[in-house]
């Protein structure tokens, strides 16, 4: 077929009365720019605090904060390419006002910010689930720590089919990204409803478990509360993955392209808020580089009480006297600090 016919025909018979407007249709350009731009910066900056923390303040760094530093690394480059895929069509408000050229583009460009997404997610995922162990398994052991690693596993797991399956939805491959071409596919909605799914479950446990390991501590109810609202930055995620979930469900009954703008948008926002949970309870450490702050929390007086993984009690101490680490540990590996 003649590739000109691809250039000037619409991806959808616009309504009658109406023309495809190819040069300038309308669209949520703006939007999008903005909210990508949002994200990335959220999280770039949390990620440079974070390292600041880890490897210029507390000295002492390791494979979570690896992890999240690839996982940032691979951020980048994923929202270089959402930002790319406006050339060819996210962002317009009505597949009749995008070519056929710049459909297949768009589809292709899309199959491969899917395929980048899962091990993406899974590094922040690794990494916050490896922060958890340091923090709040010192011993190693216990069911904490079991559990997680069994969550590491399962998502490993889970990741590595979602990757596999989106790389071979279609046989040939090149079916993705042109429909019309012979060949069979696997039912692409269905795979990214069930993937969104198993990722809110996901989020779910990463969520609840560092929350019922705080609550089983030796603290006092406000700290419990100040504690756990450090980990519950996790619900903005959560909340970005439901609604990712919900956009892929009405893509599964419209097959309309432009409806996966708002599911790579809320894909944007899940992967920030996935960069900021794991990083924010490192950012207190921070305070180390502040004397005027650290002598102010220390002046607060301090408690002690010896902790273990049965029991759960907590080392609490103020500055100056004590190393001042995450929520966080103490130069003993037996203890966790609190702030306040």
């Amino acid at each position: 077929m003649d590739p000109a016919y691809f250039d000037t025909t619409a991806a959808q018979t616009p309504p009658f009365g109406t023309v495809s407007n190819f040069s300038d249709p309308p669209n949520n350009f703006l939007m999008c720019k903005v909210v990508s731009g949002l994200c990335l910066a959220t999280g770039s900056v949390l990620v440079l605090l974070r390292m600041w923390a880890r490897f210029f303040v507390q000295k002492a760094h390791g494979w979570d904060d690896y992890t999240m530093l690839i996982a940032w690394a691979a951020n980048v480059v994923w929202t270089g390419f959402a930002f790319r895929s406006l050339s060819y069509g996210i962002g317009v408000l009505n597949m009749w006002d995008i070519t056929l050229s710049d459909l297949f583009s768009l589809l292709k460009l899309l199959n491969m910010l899917e395929i980048m997404y899962s091990p993406m997610m899974f590094l922040v995922k690794l990494s916050i689930l490896l922060q958890l162990i340091r923090i709040i398994c010192p011993h190693r052991k216990g069911w904490t720590y079991r559990t997680i690693w069994l969550l590491i596993i399962l998502n490993a797991l889970f990741y590595t089919a979602i990757t596999i399956t989106t790389i071979w939805a279609c046989n040939p491959r090149r079916k993705i990204w042109r429909p019309f071409e012979e060949g069979t596919c696997l039912n692409i909605a269905a795979t990214l409803i069930t993937g969104a799914a198993v990722n809110m479950v996901s989020d779910i446990s990463i969520l609840v478990l560092p929350i019922m390991k705080v609550w089983s501590l030796q603290l006092s109810t406000a700290k419990k509360i100040g504690v756990s609202g450090v980990f519950s930055t996790g619900l903005f995620a959560l909340m970005a993955s439901l609604f990712r979930m919900v956009v892929t469900i009405r893509f599964s009954h419209t097959h309309d392209v432009t409806d996966l703008t708002p599911a790579a948008l809320w894909a944007q926002a899940e992967i920030a808020g996935g960069i900021v949970c794991g990083c924010l309870p490192t950012i207190p450490a921070l305070l180390l580089a502040f004397p005027k702050w650290r002598n102010s929390l220390g002046s607060r007086g301090t408690r002690r009480a010896a902790t273990s993984e049965t029991h759960g009690a907590v080392y609490e101490t103020g500055y100056p006297n004590s190393r001042y680490v995450e929520l966080g540990r103490m130069k003993t590996p037996r203890s966790i600090t609190v702030s306040g």
